[in-house]
């Protein structure tokens, strides 16, 4: 979770010097102002729910971030002809800011398009919805657990790196992808990698429920899921959280979002295919419990 903020009770008496209590567990101290929901403000509180379905004339959550500079040029909200949904237009670079073997950075304002919220519980479920055609070479979108360009992990639907012509089931072309990036982690024995699935032959043709949740506190489990039936659940794979938990980002935190992006395959015009539009709704996270002390989990209690 990155750095957090905490209150613990300080003694300093006269002639000496401040003496913090250490920080461990639940605090006690000097009784605090009752808590309320009660004041001026806009966006969410730390600690609540995402339950965000995009209706049309809303605009991008105020507790969601990017990275590096925030073109917001490749996200619409309602877009005409799909209501509740956020459109996510591919960009050229991938989230490691690759756009092709000869520029493998990420450049300043040409930005990537990938939006995300904080993971906030130690505990926790992120899922959306991704109704997703992918037709051109190098198309692919989906959900990230980030830290960094260098320190991720992944579960998307791309077009199939598998032999011309091969497809399975009614999601024609599409292969599901779980990756894996660590080049980033110090002293990692954890190595990148991708592996890649068929579409099930069964699924029904429709939106894909993509989920990330933890099964424990040092372990992703990432799984996608047919939304018109949920009992298809497929877990393509679990991680340690020690991949988006130090390397060269370990202060700021793992981000749950979604992206898309055509891994620099572009047109003559120097752009992802038009094709390359995804679509995210049913925006939903939800924390289960917080770790304060070895042992010691304090429950998140709804509303």
């Amino acid at each position: 979770m990155g750095r957090e903020a905490v209150l613990t009770p300080v003694t300093w008496n006269e002639g000496g010097w401040p003496v913090f209590s250490q920080v461990r567990g639940t605090m006690t101290g000097w009784a605090l102002p009752p808590p309320t929901h009660d004041i001026p403000g806009s966006g969410p509180f730390n600690g609540q729910p995402d339950n965000i379905n995009f209706p049309r004339n809303s605009k991008i959550p105020f507790h969601f971030l990017f990275n590096r500079y925030p073109s917001t040029s490749f996200f619409k909200i309602s877009p005409p002809g799909y209501p509740n949904k956020l459109q996510v237009i591919s960009s050229p670079t991938n989230l490691t800011g690759i756009l092709d073997s000869s520029s493998p950075t990420l450049s300043g304002q040409e930005g990537q398009a990938f939006v995300g919220r904080l993971q906030e519980h130690t505990f926790f479920t992120f899922s959306v919805d991704l109704s997703f055609d992918p037709q051109g070479s190098g198309q692919e979108a989906g959900v990230t657990a980030f830290l960094t360009q260098a320190n991720h992990v992944s579960l998307s639907i791309a077009s199939p790196r598998s032999p011309a012509g091969k497809h399975y089931g009614p999601h024609l072309g599409s292969e599901i992808h779980f990756s894996i990036e660590t080049t980033g982690t110090v002293n990692s024995s954890i190595p990148s990698s991708t592996a890649t699935f068929p579409v099930p032959a069964t699924w029904p043709r429709g939106p894909i429920r993509l989920q990330i949740h933890t099964s424990n506190a040092i372990e992703l489990v990432f799984s996608a899921i047919p939304v018109a039936n949920l009992n298809a659940q497929k877990i393509t794979g679990s991680v340690s959280a020690l991949v988006v938990s130090g390397g060269s980002g370990p202060f700021t935190g793992t981000v749950l979002g979604v992206y898309a992006t055509c891994n620099g395959h572009l047109e003559e015009d120097g752009r992802c295919a038009k094709n390359g539009k995804a679509y995210f709704s049913r925006w939903r996270y939800q924390g289960a419990a917080q770790q304060i002390d070895h042992s010691k989990w304090v429950p998140v209690l709804e509303g």
